[in-house]
């Protein structure tokens, strides 16, 4: 998701010594070149404001619908560029358009709401999780990050499982995969359906009810009934 939250680099920047706003695009020049292209010019200073004026209406003739599936495909192509380890950035490959449709907007929609955590748009400074981390202190928690994640870098991980062991919560995997940022680079695949394999079966809350209900009901039996019920 982060891999669009940086804004392109300012037009005048190369004439400045500031340095430039951190993001993925940093790593991948050539893949961000390739996505902010297809965005009109007086929007690249903020990609994600830019994708959300694309699809904030119904494309109403065929040059917008083209339009805004060369935006999606372009913004589906980078998300992959930047999330594997040995991805192409060269590469023109270009995803299916239904399904790049589909994804960018629900990405987007997540990018202006901040991924829904603590309210309002995309913000670096945002550590809505880091500051209620006591809520998790009693869940088991299992993570998995790429070493070479140059979408959320390893730092992230490691300040997350750091605060989740000084709140108390002992039940803390980490695994620290040779990988990039996506679920799908092979190492991070195999450890996660490690993970879900190893997992007690889930349990609906309505056969959890009744077998707690019924434990509650055998503890409540005298001893003789028992007996009597076995004889």
């Amino acid at each position: 998701m982060s891999t669009i939250s940086s804004k392109a680099m300012p037009p005048n920047s190369r004439r400045t010594r500031s340095p430039p706003t951190p993001g993925a695009y940093l790593d991948f020049p050539t893949a961000w070149r390739h996505f902010v292209d297809v965005i009109p010019p007086e929007d690249r200073g903020d990609v994600v404001k830019a994708l959300a004026k694309a699809f904030s209406s119904p494309p109403r003739t065929d040059a917008e619908r083209e339009r805004l599936v060369k935006a999606a495909s372009a913004c589906i192509a980078w998300e992959n560029s930047a999330s594997r380890l040995d991805r192409d950035e060269n590469s023109h490959s270009q995803p299916n358009q239904k399904y790049a449709l589909t994804t960018a907007r629900i990405l987007v929609h997540y990018m202006v709401n901040g991924g829904f955590l603590g309210g309002g748009a995309a913000n670096r400074d945002n550590n809505y999780i880091l500051e209620h981390i006591a809520r998790l202190r009693d869940i088991p928690i299992y993570v998995v990050h790429g070493r070479y994640d140059r979408v959320c870098h390893l730092y992230q991980a490691e300040a997350l499982v750091r605060a989740l062991r000084d709140a108390g919560n002992n039940a803390v995997n980490y695994f620290i995969a040779t990988a990039g940022h996506s679920s799908f680079e092979p190492e991070i695949d195999t450890r996660l359906r490690t993970i879900m394999n190893e997992l007690p079966p889930m349990t609906s809350p309505e056969t959890a009810s009744l077998q707690r209900g019924e434990a509650m009901r055998h503890a409540e039996e005298p001893p003789d009934v028992e007996a009597g019920c076995r004889s």
